[in-house]
């Protein structure tokens, strides 16, 4: 009787033994804590787009959108909320426990969210993490001819956050070019031209109906001077 209560005891202990090595190994695969999300990206101006290049005051970002510290066990799915399509992306595309997801866009800010699983039957392939990335938006100046002669002016950078208008733009600008020993730009040069373009972006409703009424009229009197020249 003894024995068999000793042999009962060790069975059981084996039993939990072996469970808890089980439990162990299935929360390292289902564990999804350590799993970050970051991005670089490429910039560049010579792409094409539809078979048509770009427009001077047009810019191209490819973005890197890279998933890391995932397991061979893991895999991702990544949606956006510019299309809507979803990818899922396996441990096979996996580089080093880093899944990379491409994304092209014009001067767009989309956000991604990336939800990570796990194929392990102990993880019942449940959701084990949602993670969110929103690619930045261009900064308006960013273009600029006078950041082409700054490209390290921190307002000069592409995605530098700021809704200051133009007029504010140029003084900012001259006080790092002063910082720099760099010449001035002038008002005339800085502040008319930014004053036209905020007042077409402000305006762009009674702008465009005034081109449009001015062509109009331009078009009713070339017309009526041709008739009467018959």
């Amino acid at each position: 009787m003894i024995i068999l209560k000793k042999f009962l005891l060790i069975l059981i202990f084996g039993i939990f033994s072996f469970l808890n090595i089980n439990t162990i190994n299935a929360e390292d695969f289902c564990n999804a804590n350590d799993v970050r999300v970051d991005y670089t990206y490429r910039e560049d101006f010579s792409v094409l787009k539809d078979n048509k290049k770009l427009k001077d005051n047009e810019v191209f970002f490819h973005y890197f959108i890279n998933v890391s510290n995932l397991n061979d066990k893991n895999y991702i799915i990544v949606k956006n909320d510019f299309n809507k399509k979803e990818k899922k992306i396996t441990s096979s595309s996996f580089k080093s426990g880093t899944a990379t997801y491409e994304w092209t866009k014009f001067n767009k800010e989309v956000e991604f969210t990336i939800d990570v699983y796990s194929e392990d039957e102990n993880c019942s392939k449940t959701k084990l993490k949602t993670l969110t990335l929103k690619t930045p938006k261009l900064n308006k100046y960013y273009l600029d001819d006078q950041c082409r002669e700054i490209p390290d002016f921190e307002m000069c950078q592409p995605f530098y956050e700021t809704d200051i208008d133009y007029s504010d733009f140029y003084e900012n600008v001259n006080i790092y070019r002063k910082q720099h020993k760099m010449k001035p730009v002038s008002e005339f040069d800085m502040t008319i031209r930014g004053k036209i373009l905020d007042f077409l972006k402000n305006n762009i409703c009674s702008t465009t109906i005034t081109i449009v009424l001015f062509i109009g009229v331009i078009a009713i009197i070339i017309n009526k001077n041709k008739r009467n020249n018959k």
